[in-house]
């Protein structure tokens, strides 16, 4: 539907950008310019998604510094949730803002109560407050090469595979089956 970017993570502030204006082909580029080589350290949380989201797009993500959920399960492989709100709440002790729907007086016409780019930029500010707890953790532990070395580049590796798909010998696998049988 859009993206959320914090811009001054020290004030909270963070920019909305729904998906309508993300295909404007000027803002496409720049937003290539700013997540391709040589662009700022992108933090995200599932960014394997966000790489697919965005090769839609022709933005080719080469910057992708920190993934919190691959982090947090580099921390504690034998959770089993990664959930952005958990994380937020185990490693920087916070949590999201909850809406229990409109304030008294107010219509909300049978929606959430908060629209979707401000929820966007909540959990994007959860993401941001995350990153440094979880890189002085993976530096804590010793996990800082295997998570820039190994797992973070195979973060865009995996979605380009599928993105592309995988081409495989059917014949071989045919034969292989027939084998194992």
């Amino acid at each position: 539907e859009g993206l959320a970017l914090v811009t001054d993570a020290a004030s909270g502030d963070v920019a909305w950008i729904p998906a309508a204006t993300l295909s404007v082909p000027d803002v496409a580029a720049a937003l290539a310019e700013l997540v391709g080589p040589g662009g700022r350290p992108l933090v995200a949380h599932d960014a394997k998604a966000l790489v697919r989201s965005l090769d839609e797009l022709d933005v080719d993500v080469r910057s992708l510094g920190l993934d919190t959920m691959i982090a947090a399960y580099l921390l504690d492989p034998a959770e089993s949730r990664y959930a952005l709100e958990e994380l937020l709440d185990r490693y920087a002790g916070a949590r999201l803002p909850t809406d229990d729907g409109p304030a008294e007086g107010e219509l909300d016409f049978g929606g959430d109560g908060v629209d979707v780019g401000q929820q966007a930029a909540r959990l994007a500010l959860a993401v941001d407050r995350l990153a440094g707890p979880l890189s002085d953790a993976l530096d804590a532990r010793g996990l800082r090469s295997l998570n820039d070395e190994i797992e973070v580049p195979l973060v865009r590796v995996l979605a380009r595979m599928e993105i592309v798909g995988v081409g495989v010998d059917v014949e071989e696998l045919r034969r292989l089956s027939t084998e194992l049988v």
